[in-house]
């Protein structure tokens, strides 16, 4: 008996080829395990026949991500975050982890009179109005809300705007209102407008050193003789992802590599539950040799009522909720409970690996969901890895914060609204707060940051930073605290002091601040005469005659 593939030709024992393929290729004859090409692959090894058919010639990403793919990308990548709870919300826990409460923008330049007027203006005039939508969102709420975008749908894109006020302002747009217009997917020209002649591709328009010059913003119209979008330059937007590969001119949802595994994911879910339900839905199962219940309890409508005809229907019976079911049993009768072995162990596994695929995708790790079977060695592993992941995101808000901030200041200077700063870089020099950062293990970080600090292998406002505070106001109210504290503490000790009957008795300042503060470094006469007078306190009355 011989052996045959799956296209039907039989199977021969692999072995080398003496010649090379004509024609210069690497193109085994026949399967062999001898590669003629650097590195062992199904065509240089003839083994084509062993593997699903694979694309071939992946060298044009326009053509393979065609628009029509991209946009179906992006309504699965919506709908599956929208349908997997740990799917929708691993994107929320990893974006709120880049962004949290912060992103205040701190000035780092040489004018510091300055930098303190535009951070008090950004603090409290711009960013709580900053979005153009108003309403809920602020500035944390949209740049969380970009975040997530970027990873289920690619991109978004920012316009800087200016409302009738001259106040400066930032619209939003989403990864399908930016596209080519009129239904054209993928490479054209610009006709007309400011950028006649050049190219566009997927609403990204591109002079010919393939430089990018503007994007088209799609606006819905379709009446009217004014086009169904508008041109914008560079400069006035800005369009953010994080492009995997260099040709890429839009962004792709993070999703795309495991959508068909998460899909698989629901499906299983949907089926399973199915079958569980049905399972708990009946309660017993009746053998009985006709195979037949009472009259009225067919499940089949319409079945043939021929009394000659073999019963082939099966009967249910309904008993507090549950069903009984009928079943042809010959002359033996008996019952039985029905025992669901679904979902079964392996099926579980089987879904874990395949949520775990998705939410790597995402650059995150379902042991941060289920914490249970991880150690803490391995769990502090996988800490770092999804610091790694945060901390990629945080680059690109930044990138985004920043040009909204020098935008809101450019206007702000030229409307009046904050003094005019002339140095040409001075102005642009801003960093931002980040928020706190994700930890497994609080008390062995911390405990890491102190000897760090002593040894001068890290700052203060590295460490104020991973707790999601600003160092300069944590100095700030550190020593308001600390003023507080000795104002109080020389109050303590006049007090004490003036009611003290003997010198022993009398309190130092540092005594006194260590009473404030609830030290257990109070004086030892001090803590005598309170344990002193507390046991007087409690000892019982004793009866006189």
């Amino acid at each position: 008996m011989s052996l045959i593939d799956q296209f039907g030709r039989p199977l021969h024992a692999s072995r080398l080829p003496r010649t090379r393929p004509s024609g210069g290729g690497t193109s085994a004859p026949e399967p062999s395990s001898y590669s003629w090409g650097l590195y062992p692959t199904p065509q240089n090894t003839g083994e084509q026949g062993f593997y699903r058919p694979r694309s071939s010639g992946l060298r044009d990403l326009g053509s393979l991500v065609n628009g029509y793919d991209w946009q179906e990308l992006i309504d699965l990548s919506r709908q599956i975050v929208s349908e997997l709870p740990d799917l929708g919300y691993s994107v929320l826990q990893k974006n709120q982890y880049a962004v949290g409460d912060a992103w205040h923008p701190e000035f780092i330049g040489a004018n510091k009179e300055w930098g303190e007027a535009a951070e008090e203006w950004l603090e409290h005039v711009w960013m709580p109005q900053a979005s153009m939508a108003g309403g809920f969102f602020d500035w944390q709420r949209d740049l969380l809300v970009s975040a997530m975008a970027w990873d289920v749908d690619g991109d978004d894109l920012a316009i800087f705007v200016i409302d009738e006020d001259g106040f400066p302002k930032i619209a939003y747009r989403t990864a399908d209102q930016v596209g080519n217009g009129h239904g054209v997917k993928g490479q054209t020209d610009v006709k007309k407008g400011p950028f006649d002649g050049a190219k566009i591709c997927n609403g990204v328009i591109e002079d010919r050193l393939g430089r990018r010059i503007g994007i088209r913003v799609l606006s819905g119209k379709t009446d009217g003789d004014e086009p169904p979008y508008t041109d914008l330059a560079i400069n006035q937007c800005d369009l953010a992802a994080e492009p995997f590969w260099r040709v890429q001119k839009r962004g792709l949802p993070r999703l795309s590599a495991a959508i068909m595994g998460s899909l698989d994911v629901q499906d299983i879910m949907v089926f399973l539950k199915r079958g569980i339900k049905l399972a708990n839905a009946i309660g017993l199962v009746h053998y009985n040799e006709g195979g037949e219940a009472t009259p009225g309890s067919d499940i089949i409508d319409e079945r043939v009522t021929d009394t000659s005809a073999v019963a082939s229907d099966i009967k249910i019976e309904r008993r507090m909720g549950g069903e009984v079911m009928y079943m042809r049993a010959n002359m033996g009768e008996k019952l039985e409970e029905v025992l669901s072995k679904r979902p079964s162990g392996e099926n579980m596994t089987f879904l874990r690996e395949l949520r775990r695929n998705g939410l790597l995708s995402l650059g995150w790790f379902i042991e941060l969901l289920d914490p249970e079977r991880v150690g803490g060695a391995s769990m502090r592993a996988i800490q770092d890895q999804a610091r790694h992941s945060v901390r990629d995101r945080q680059k690109t808000i930044a990138r985004r914060a920043k040009r909204a901030v020098l935008f809101a200041l450019a206007q702000a200077m030229e409307t009046g609204r904050i003094p005019r700063n002339d140095d040409a870089v001075d102005w642009m020099r801003w960093g931002f707060g980040l928020p706190a950062q994700l930890t497994v293990d609080a008390g062995y970080d911390e405990q890491a940051d102190r000897e760090n600090l002593i040894i001068g292998t890290t700052t203060f406002d590295t460490i104020c930073q991973k707790k999601g505070a600003r160092w300069r106001e944590t100095r700030e109210q550190r020593q308001k605290e600390n003023v507080d504290l000795i104002d109080r503490a020389i109050a303590l000790m006049t007090y004490a002091n003036g009611q003290a009957k003997t010198p022993d008795d009398k309190l130092t300042l540092r005594d006194a601040i260590a009473l404030v503060q609830g030290s257990s470094n109070a004086p030892e006469n001090l803590r005598a005469q309170l344990t002193k007078s507390t046991a007087v306190e409690t000892q019982p009355a004793t009866k006189t005659a």
